[in-house]
This record gives C-alpha cells, structure tokens and sequence, in this order.
C-alpha cells in the first residue's frame, strides 16, 4: 500500500477540511499507519506546483522525523522540474501516459531518462505506466484503452532506462468508458487481463531486474531500446518497439554471451512489440 498524504497541504485541490491544522493531521495518520506490515510509502506529492515546493519538503522532512522505516513518494508530470523537487521526496516519479495522446510511446523513454538523471543514484526513479484512456477523464478525446502490448512497450522502455520501481495507473479507471459515470465490468476483466499478464512477467525477471548488473547490446538502434540484466552465468535481454510500425534491428551481444549459441541476433518486431530472450555464458 502507497499511503496518500498528498492533499494535505492549505490550498491544493482536494484538501479535507481540519481543525488542527495539515501538518498534525499527517503526523496523526504516520503514527496510526506506520506500523501496517503492508505499508510501502508515504505518498506525498501529485504534481503539486512549485508554490507548494516549501510546504513538500517541510512534509517530507516531517515525515522522515516520524518513521524511518518507509520512504516518501512524489509523481510529477513537469519533467523540466525534476531537479527542483530533488529534495521533496525519497522516490522520484514521473507519468508519461502516452497512449492516445502521442503518435508513438517514445515519452516514457524520454521520461525514464530524465528521472533516472534528477535521481542521482541517491533517489529511487520509478515511472508511472500508463493502463488507463484518457476519454475516461476527458470525453473529447477518441477512446484508446490501452492494450497488453502498448502497456508491455511501456514497462520495457522504462526497465531498460534504469527506473527501478514501477506503478500501473489505474485500477479503478479501468472500469470507466469517457467520463460518462458508469460502470463496465466487462471492460474491466478484459483490460486487466493484459495488465495482469505484463506484471506477472514482469515479477518472473524480479532477480535480474533488481540485482543484475545492467548491459547494453553492442550497436543496438537508439531508437529502439534494448538492455540486458546479467548475473554470473545467465542473463535477460529486454527489447522493445515503441513505434505503432514493425522494426527489425540487429543486435551484438557483449562478448562471451549467447542465446542459442548465437552471438548476433536479428529481431523483427511487430508494431508496439517487445521481446525478453534469456541469454547463456
């Protein structure tokens, strides 16, 4: 559980009603919650402008005060101002949702790097993957709910960019078709079923992932990105198209690894379509 604090600040959107003040009622909900054996992170900031920059950090450091045991999360969407909130946060987030907006699904790569940079090793860089239509929030824009292989695409590009967490946005969106307040349950299963699929693929990398150490295929195409997660005798190849237009790229493995006995892959890739190849020393 990511525990939200983030309206808790005078003035912002959604702020609740108090009596004794933002900053007494975070400490009452730390001390009542940090104990869950559940609890991830405190969720603190939602793309709060830079006027809300010195309330953030006065939040974080309270926070930090109150319970060392779970970081602090924030979620921008103004990359240009990453650096800015470096201190507003233990984790670094941001949220591309190219998906029906853009023409291709580059942004997330785009993002991830920008995040992984404003991290400095020193914060976590996690990403925000986008699984909802954006017609569920604004009826003129033309529905475009995202597939298995557009949210695959996305989680590749932001794994092969360095982010180390990830976030799937949302569950509860999943069952809204162009903010007409009703509910389709029947959407909903078979949208979950490919945000199901790419998480459980995803957990099955969990130790190359989280403890491998990070290569990149010699002469890879920038454009289309590709990494590798290698431990001592094996190692997984991640590549991925975020083009809506079939790739084939060719790529060199580093030397003493092989997948099949072949040391220079040829991959042809459908348009969105990402590909994980398990590589031997």
């Amino acid at each position: 559980m990511i525990y939200s604090l983030k309206d808790l600040y005078p003035g912002s959107r959604f702020a609740p009603p108090t009596r004794s003040g933002y900053p007494a009622l975070a400490a009452w909900q730390v001390m009542r919650l940090k104990g869950q054996p559940n609890l991830l992170a405190w969720y603190i900031n939602d793309e709060l402008g830079p006027e809300y920059l010195g309330q953030i950090v006065a939040r974080q450091r309270q926070i930090r005060r109150l319970d060392r045991d779970h970081p602090t999360f924030q979620v921008l969407n103004k990359t240009a101002d990453l650096d800015a909130y470096y201190h507003g946060a233990d984790i670094l987030a941001t949220d591309p949702y190219p998906v029906g907006v853009d023409d291709d699904l580059t942004r997330t790569t785009r993002y991830t790097a920008l995040t992984v940079q404003a991290a400095r090793r020193v914060k976590g860089a996690w990403v925000v993957i986008q699984i909802m239509d954006h017609a569920a929030y604004d009826p003129r824009r033309r529905p475009h709910q995202p597939n298995e292989d557009e949210i695959r695409s996305q989680a590749w590009q932001a794994l092969i960019g360095g982010a180390n967490g990830l976030l799937f946005y949302s569950y509860t969106d999943l069952f809204y078709r162009r903010q007409q307040g009703r509910l389709y349950p029947q959407a909903q299963a078979d949208s979950w079923r490919g945000v199901a699929a790419v998480a459980l693929q995803i957990k099955s990398f969990a130790p190359y992932l989280l403890s491998g150490r990070r290569l990149t295929p010699i002469g890879s195409n920038p454009a289309i990105p590709a990494r590798i997660f290698a431990d001592q005798r094996r190692a997984l190849l991640l590549v991925t198209n975020p083009f809506y237009r079939p790739v084939t790229l060719r790529l060199q493995l580093p030397a003493g690894w092989h997948h099949q006995g072949a040391t220079t892959l040829t991959l042809s890739l459908p348009a969105v379509g990402s590909r994980s190849l398990w590589l031997n020393r």
